[in-house]
């Protein structure tokens, strides 16, 4: 079920809490024969009169009971397990330390055409929310 999710082009919305911005994008999903998904997304937000744009690269690999998600480098930045009948919507969960900061993800599949995620960061030196909204166009 998750690789006829984790396929083609999606619309994202993401908001930020801290400094307050939403972020407009495009996220797509493209099959490798090394058996990850490519993700690439690129977006514009709105910031204090200026407009920036921004960009991310990762590799869902989806196996029999996990799922993880890798920097381009190969590095693993989340990994989930799951169940082997999946019922919609399911929420899978991570967290995990960077530098002193704790990142901690929760990652919504509501259908096959509709996802988000929501990570909380916190620490000494980070303190926000981010919630991203995927729609499939």
């Amino acid at each position: 079920m998750l690789e006829s999710i984790f396929r083609g082009t999606f619309r994202c919305t993401r908001v930020v809490s801290v400094p307050e911005t939403t972020q407009q994008g495009i996220a797509v999903f493209t099959p490798r024969d090394s058996g990850c998904v490519d993700y690439k997304e690129q977006g514009f937000y709105d910031l204090n009169g200026q407009t920036f744009t921004y960009y991310q690269h990762q590799c869902f690999k989806i196996e029999k009971k996990t799922l993880s998600i890798m920097r381009y480098n190969g590095s693993l930045l989340h990994m989930f397990e799951y169940p082997s009948t999946l019922r919609l919507p399911y929420a899978f969960h991570h967290t995990h330390p960077c530098r002193k900061d704790q990142y901690a993800l929760t990652l919504t599949i509501q259908s096959v055409d509709a996802f988000e995620t929501f990570y909380t960061i916190s620490g000494p030196t980070k303190n926000y929310t981010m919630h991203t909204v995927f729609v499939r166009q």
